[in-house]
């Protein structure tokens, strides 16, 4: 086992600052259909004000937690992969395909990097097949 530092990959924040925007404007949508009644009650406030406080919740709790890591052991996000199980890996459009033995035979596990900025999706394809090369079909 050798001492390389784990490299980690933290969420785009701009993709955040985007779904934090999108969960605090949605009771917007409900004016722009006509399902609530202009002006605003008191109640589509306080639904304003629970939706960006939801919003403001969501961008703080996934902003400093990271979502991908790689170290000797393996590859770490939601669920870890151990290297000496990784049989390969496919980049596809915004995701990570990875094959992995288990006890059932090998099986492929699909890893979505929704959160990953363009730069990240780069580096993080290009570090999965630098250390676990392509998949075979």
């Amino acid at each position: 086992m050798s001492d390389n530092p784990p490299i980690v990959f933290y969420p785009g924040k701009l993709r955040l600052i985007h779904v934090a925007i999108n969960l605090a404007l949605m009771p917007l949508l409900l004016y722009l259909f006509k399902i609530w009644s202009w002006p605003p009650t008191l109640i589509h406030m306080g639904v304003f004000a629970l939706s960006a406080m939801m919003a403001i919740r969501f961008y703080r709790l996934r902003m400093g937690k990271p979502r991908l890591v790689f170290d000797d052991a393996g590859l770490h996000g939601e669920v870890s992969y151990a290297s000496a199980d990784i049989r390969g890996v496919k980049p596809t459009l915004g995701a990570l395909s990875i094959r992995v033995d288990e006890e059932s035979g090998s099986k492929e596990h699909l890893i979505n990097l929704w959160w990953a900025s363009k730069a990240d999706l780069r580096e993080i394809s290009r570090l999965a097949l630098e250390r676990y090369g392509m998949m075979d079909e």
